[in-house]
């Protein structure tokens, strides 16, 4: 439950930094124009974080559905003697 709760703030903070969003020029100015090491650090750790969660979380909750799906369908099957 904790990666779905985390997903949204997360992924609006990687694209906001990406983009250079006025809200982070303040720290990193020019962002992509004059890139300072600090802001080389933050796009590339921003960038781990969108391919972990923008990728990640998605990925995990499809197998996890799936696994779930499975598991029930073979859950009733037995049931009904169709095993």
């Amino acid at each position: 439950m904790g990666l779905i709760v985390l997903y949204t703030p997360f992924m609006r903070t990687v694209i906001m930094v990406l983009t250079c969003h006025p809200f982070f020029q303040c720290s990193f100015g020019k962002c992509w124009e004059d890139i300072t090491p600090d802001f080389a650090v933050s796009a590339y750790v921003t960038i781990v974080t969108l391919v972990m969660f923008g990728v990640g979380a998605p990925l995990f909750c499809a197998v996890a559905l799936f696994r779930r799906y499975l598991y029930m369908r073979k859950s009733f099957r037995r049931e009904e003697g169709i095993d």
